[in-house]
């Protein structure tokens, strides 16, 4: 991803300033980190590269989603359940668990909080569709 581009600057923020920094041109780096010792305990790690609006529409032009990844990915952010997920798509659980790992390893991500987030910084899901 950060082929032929500079990191301009690294910084590990709490989640509830995320939306900050995305606007201020900085992208998710790597996993959602816990800290239990701190007052927040959830953080996230983000950088700043050169050029960084072309590589966002390249990034979003490599992750189209399928009308079922983009469910499951609303649903799990409205904190349903696997199972849940699965009744109300009327799938498998197996099929889901598949979906929700492929989208895992589409956005390089090891907790699908990491998948939300930057679904919504590429504007592939909106805060909208997840309030419904």
């Amino acid at each position: 991803m950060l082929k032929g581009t500079d990191i301009l600057d690294y910084i590990v923020v709490p989640i509830g300033k995320v939306k900050q920094h995305l606007a201020e041109g900085y992208h998710l780096h790597g996993t959602v980190i816990y800290r239990p010792d701190e007052k927040d305990s959830l953080y996230q790690a983000m950088i700043k590269i050169s050029g960084s609006s072309m590589q966002k529409s390249k990034r979003s032009h490599l992750l189209q989603l399928s009308t079922l990844e983009r469910q499951c990915i609303e649903l799990f952010a409205q904190e349903k359940s696997v199972k849940e997920i699965a009744f109300q798509l009327n799938k498998p659980k197996r099929s889901i668990d598949n979906i929700l790992f492929r989208l895992r390893e589409k956005f390089n991500c090891k907790k699908m909080i990491g998948v939300i987030l930057q679904a919504q910084e590429l504007g592939l899901i909106t805060k909208q569709t997840l309030a419904d």
